[in-house]
């Protein structure tokens, strides 16, 4: 790639993920893209996985636990996507990785998430069922994908490593969530690469937690009784409903956005309530209501 097309594509990456710039240059795509959708089928699975159980509050087959990684829309994270690892800036990363792998039979975080190595404030992570990577970390200049080393035993906070195998919980919930079609994995892949963007001009923001632009109206939304967020579907046709931040024209946008969205998504206004976003042969219905309840 030009050097001077992967400095425009860095600039107007981190522009909209906050990155830091050096780190955007170096996650951007080497297709003369932005980087964000590009991956291996590993990414690509474990991605669909994080955004199953972090945009839903209750995954099916978990049981409903408390400590559930959808409670992460609550905390500043800055996503940053390459084609073989999907990195996580965080001021809190050992909080984060608390909430994605599992310490006990009863706790399955993100199920077949294993930690593999600790290095200061970088926690590198390993998914059992897929071989994908993935990291969390405080530092905003990643430029690293040096595979690190994998022969973690045990962590002093009980974080399962590699030679856990899969529990029967993350077994059930593994099977709960099977791959959808290749198209809806794409598309549902693309909020967590996307997770917190905002748009320079501040005409969209996908934050699940407030409106960092402070914007009037349904903008400010809070429902009673906490969060709501449901994502449920099979194959193409999938639906998320949600009774917080963001509006959801906020996320037709992003997805839609000539610069970060992605590539050949439409989006079609049902209703004050409903938007579809069609991507090649899937579907995903967003339902976001302006008043305290469910859809």
């Amino acid at each position: 790639m030009p050097r001077s097309t992967r400095t425009r594509l860095a600039k107007q990456r981190s522009a909209r993920s906050r990155e830091n710039y050096s780190t955007a240059r170096f996650s951007v795509g080497c297709r003369n893209n932005i980087g964000l959708d590009d991956c291996t089928p590993a990414q690509l699975a474990l991605r669909y996985l994080l955004a199953a159980f972090i945009f839903d509050t209750a995954p099916v087959g978990t049981g409903g636990h408390s400590l559930s990684p959808s409670t992460l829309t609550c905390y500043s994270i800055t996503p940053s996507a390459r084609f073989d690892e999907l990195v996580l800036v965080t001021d809190a990363p050992d909080n984060v990785t608390g909430y994605l792998v599992p310490t006990d039979p009863e706790f399955i975080g993100i199920p077949g998430l294993r930690i593999v190595h600790i290095e200061q404030s970088d926690y590198h992570m390993l998914h059992l069922p897929s071989g994908a990577l993935m990291r969390v970390t405080r530092r905003s200049t990643v430029k690293g994908r040096k595979l690190p080393p994998q022969g973690l035993r045990d962590t002093e906070r009980g974080w399962w490593t590699p030679q856990h195998p899969l529990s029967a919980a993350e077994e059930q919930a593994m099977a709960a969530h099977r791959l959808p079609s290749l198209d809806a994995q794409t598309l549902l892949a693309a909020l967590i690469t996307r997770w917190n963007f905002r748009d320079p001009h501040q005409t969209w923001a996908a934050s699940w937690f407030y409106d960092p632009f402070d914007r009037p109206g349904d903008h400010q939304h809070r429902a009673w009784g906490g969060p709501y967020r449901r994502l449920k579907g099979a194959g193409d046709d999938w639906h998320l409903e949600w009774n917080q931040c963001p509006a959801h024209p906020d996320i037709a946008a992003m997805l839609t956005d000539p610069i970060v969205g992605l590539s050949d998504t439409i989006a079609t206004v049902h209703n004050s309530h409903h938007i579809e976003l069609s991507y090649k042969s899937a579907k995903l219905s967003l339902y976001r209501k302006p008043i305290h309840g469910r859809i």
